[in-house]
């Protein structure tokens, strides 16, 4: 019989060919990181709002009152989106945007098919095939994205996306470019389930192919006003710099739906300070205040392919965090609502680890 020495000296050198011939490790890097250019010590963050409804369409509200209500909580981005109507300009209405500060984008909600924000430009279309609407709102000069997928379609009986579904909206982006992204907070976040059909895409097309997520108001009166927000970071407050960010996904939103009504409050929703790669560390950090004090390293969740959470706090590594793929984005809950990230790409990359030190063979 082989001594217990022997057997131990035969193990370690096994061990060490193995590990001599191990001189690449494949590690997640990021490769597509909307905030890249965000200087967020000096680029200031701009609310808007870009899915709103007023009386030239099913609203409550005439065209003035929705204006002056986001003015009101300091929404100054903002888009007034009547069915298949282009409500412009503002003068029309007696009201100004460069008096109230405020970057007016035009467009509407094409609706006579799978209902699509048609941004930044005057489509007026009787279409009703959606594909062609989108082809359409490209030929404008426009933006596409996707209002409340959720309903159209429903979870299975596991709760998890068909494919059929996510096939559907999967081929929709490969095929049209200028398709941004799809809401997945919209009103009282009537589809919950569109933010598991977001993962389901970012899964399959990240990270070639961004999706970006949106939270709307969908307002067709004052108690819908403000639930949701988009937080613009911009150098300068123009449509130029607005569009620029909208298609770059150099946005953040955020939703106080996620709370009790009773605790819904947009002061206490988190504001993000920094998102930031350290490609040195590998590390992505998060940081945000709710209420003008640091959020707890608790309320930070990282979610990455197929929907999963893989990590809860602020800095999540990416060398060693398990089941990671294709992208990550955070969700940072505050006391009063909760604040999104866009996702960030990933990609493997292999990495020069040292080589260990010669084991003695056996003897």
């Amino acid at each position: 019989m082989l001594g217990n020495s022997y057997r131990i000296r035969c193990v370690a050198a096994l061990l060490s060919l193995f590990l001599a011939g191990a001189m690449h490790a494949d590690v997640w890097r990021v490769t597509v990181n909307p905030y890249e250019q965000t200087d967020w010590e000096n680029h200031a963050q701009h609310k808007g709002s870009f899915h709103n409804h007023t009386t030239e369409s099913d609203g409550k509200q005439t065209p003035a009152e929705v204006i002056d209500a986001y003015h009101a909580i300091e929404h100054y981005i903002l888009a007034l989106t009547d069915h298949d109507k282009h409500t412009w300009p503002w003068h029309k209405f007696g009201r100004d945007p460069d008096e109230l500060g405020m970057v007016a984008v035009p467009g509407n909600e094409l609706s006579r098919h799978h209902h699509t924000l048609s941004l930044f430009s005057g489509l007026e279309t009787e279409t009703k095939d959606h594909a062609t609407a989108l082809r359409q709102v490209k030929e404008a000069d426009g933006v596409s994205i996707l209002a409340h997928p959720g309903r159209y379609w429903k979870l299975d009986e596991e709760g998890k996306v068909p494919d059929a579904v996510r096939d559907l909206y999967v081929g929709l982006f490969k095929k049209h470019d200028n398709l941004a992204g799809m809401e997945v907070v919209n009103q009282g976040d009537r589809y919950p389930q569109d933010r598991a059909l977001w993962d389901a895409v970012l899964t399959e097309l990240m990270p070639g192919r961004p999706v970006w997520g949106m939270a709307n108001d969908d307002s067709h009166g004052q108690h819908q006003v403000g639930l949701n927000t988009t937080v613009m970071l911009l150098p300068s407050l123009d449509i130029e710099h607005v569009r620029a960010a909208f298609e770059e996904g150099r946005y953040y939103f955020t939703t106080v739906t996620s709370h009790p009504k009773e605790q819904q409050d947009r002061a206490s929703t988190p504001v993000i300070r920094a998102v930031t790669y350290d490609p040195e560390a590998n590390t992505l950090t998060v940081r945000a205040e709710s209420a003008e004090k640091p959020v707890p390293n608790d309320r930070y969740r990282w979610i990455s392919a197929g929907g999963k959470v893989v990590f809860e706090g602020p800095t999540l590594n990416l060398a060693d965090t398990p089941n990671l793929s294709k992208y990550v984005r955070a969700e940072i809950r505050g006391d009063g609502g909760t604040a999104y990230t866009q996702p960030l790409g990933i990609e493997k990359e292999k990495t020069e680890v040292a080589k260990p030190a010669d084991s003695p063979g056996p003897r």
